[in-house]
């Protein structure tokens, strides 16, 4: 069976050469992307994904038509998802970058993007059933600013930090800013859980605006959780009753060890079940 890709609106074979040397998502990182779960034929958490992709697009000074509205990025990635028969749980990429030409100074801001797919097994979020190893990977700092929220296709400190955890027995590493606070993992944001309150670093910390990190706060609070977006330094995940970790595609994910510490998963559990509930009601109403 052949697998296609939706190229600005077009389908193509995954297979078929699309690009040359002049993309510049290859030659200068210059694009953006959004990982986003399929479950019962309908996108997860898709009005955060749709708002991120346009503020990261704005900041970055990207450009898009005006027919580009959460209407018609949503159909595109329905259109490909039923083209690739991905029904009814798949993991989409929506990758979103500069038109070709030009050096560091760009030809043209036009915006051009790809929307790949695969199929998945499970349309709930489920709770990994080994906790996750964690240490932490201190080699190189993530600066906070202007660009440290927006998902970039320039993720080397997140290749990095993963060779990192591979090399060393981890399941992940988590990244510190220059000031050697917490910032997320390598693909996930992080959770801290003392005493039945949650901890996660606050955005100017340097981490990632995740779609799942929002959508866990909101439920968190609706479910009247005590939560802090704050500063959180390496030494409190010695005294964490439970970390996790949140990421689009896998909801949460829990740790069970970080050096000679071992956590339950009793809030990521409970979470777990509030997340699929509210995906459940989503999609029947």
């Amino acid at each position: 069976m052949s697998i296609y890709i939706n190229y600005n609106g077009k389908f193509f074979s995954k297979n078929q050469k699309l690009f040359n040397s002049s993309n510049r998502a290859f030659s200068y990182g210059d694009g953006i992307f959004e990982s986003i779960k399929i479950a019962n034929e309908n996108p997860v958490n898709i009005e955060r994904h749709y708002n991120r992709l346009i503020n990261s697009a704005y900041t970055l000074n990207i450009k898009l038509p005006e027919y580009f509205t959460i209407s018609f990025f949503t159909q595109q990635i329905l259109n490909l998802v039923e083209k690739n028969n991905h029904y009814p749980a798949a993991r989409v990429r929506f990758t979103l970058f500069r038109d070709d030409g030009g050096l560091y100074q760009p030809l043209s801001n036009e915006g051009k993007y790809l929307i790949e797919s695969n199929p998945l097994k499970n349309n709930n979020f489920i709770l990994n059933s080994k906790g996750l190893k964690i240490g932490i990977y201190d080699k190189i700092k993530k600066l906070p600013g202007l660009l440290s929220g927006i998902k970039s296709c320039n993720a080397l400190i997140y290749i990095m930090a993963k060779l990192f955890a591979t090399d060393n027995g981890l399941d992940d590493s988590i990244i510190l800013n220059e000031k050697n606070n917490l910032v997320e993992a390598t693909s996930s944001n992080i959770f801290i859980v003392k005493n039945y309150r949650i901890y996660t670093p606050s955005l100017d910390q340097g981490c990632v605006y995740g779609t799942m990190r929002d959508l866990i706060i909101s439920i968190a609070k609706e479910s009247e959780y005590k939560i802090d977006e704050c500063i959180i330094e390496p030494k409190e995940l010695d005294k964490a009753d439970e970390i996790f970790l949140t990421n689009s595609i896998s909801g949460i994910k829990w740790v069970a060890q970080y050096k000679e510490n071992f956590f339950s998963n009793k809030l990521s559990s409970a979470l777990t079940d509030k997340l699929n509930k509210k995906l459940i009601n989503e999609i029947n109403n």
